[in-house]
């Protein structure tokens, strides 16, 4: 007896689980989120729509598991040309409710230029509401020129370098320390 059925073998991965979520985020009005996706008009094209092994074939492996797939175009729908693969921290910097900032000729995000001149997003935020030109929003004003320094089983670095030694952002150590976690604590991942 012949299977008429041929499966792809990998309804138990992280990719044909991304893939079943693109389509109910924009087919299924039961979809917790339907209005920002079907809702609002994002499709998924004929090709992915029918099939998983075309969009497989089209995205492959999911890099890791920090990585999802992301709309390059946040109005535009899902298809080949339109998607990659990015970290949750890539995909916040494509937002549609994103505010960008142009200085100088450069265009970043609220959250790119905060962490480019280690300034809380809030405080550029707070300056934009207060109608500051934009030169005054970017501007960093050192309260404190020395750095803070870090001392753990006997090495001495700033938060910068601690934060870049256990891979987190400095922002994240420097919230742990102001919380009044202990350094071995505030260290760990």
């Amino acid at each position: 007896m012949k299977n008429w059925r041929v499966t792809h073998g990998m309804s138990a991965t992280r990719e044909y689980r991304i893939w079943r979520s693109i389509l109910s985020r924009c087919y299924s009005k039961k979809w917790k989120k339907f209005h920002l996706y079907g809702g609002r008009g994002i499709t998924v094209c004929d090709e992915w729509k029918d099939s998983f092994e075309n969009f497989y074939r089209d995205m492959g492996n999911c890099p890791t598991e920090h990585h999802s797939i992301d709309r390059k175009d946040g109005n535009g729908p899902y298809c080949k040309a339109n998607c990659k693969w990015s970290t949750v921290d890539e995909q916040n910097n494509n937002k549609r409710t994103n505010i960008s900032i142009t200085y100088d000729g450069k265009t970043l995000t609220m959250a790119q230029w905060a962490n480019e001149l280690g300034l809380r997003r809030d405080c550029l935020s707070r300056r934009i509401k207060k109608g500051l030109p934009v030169g005054d929003v970017l501007s960093v004003k050192k309260t404190n020129p020395k750095p803070r320094l870090i001392t753990y089983n006997g090495e001495t670095k700033n938060i910068t370098d601690w934060a870049r030694s256990i891979g987190i952002k400095r922002e994240t150590l420097n919230r742990r320390l102001n919380a009044g976690w202990k350094i071995e604590r505030a260290l760990s991942l």
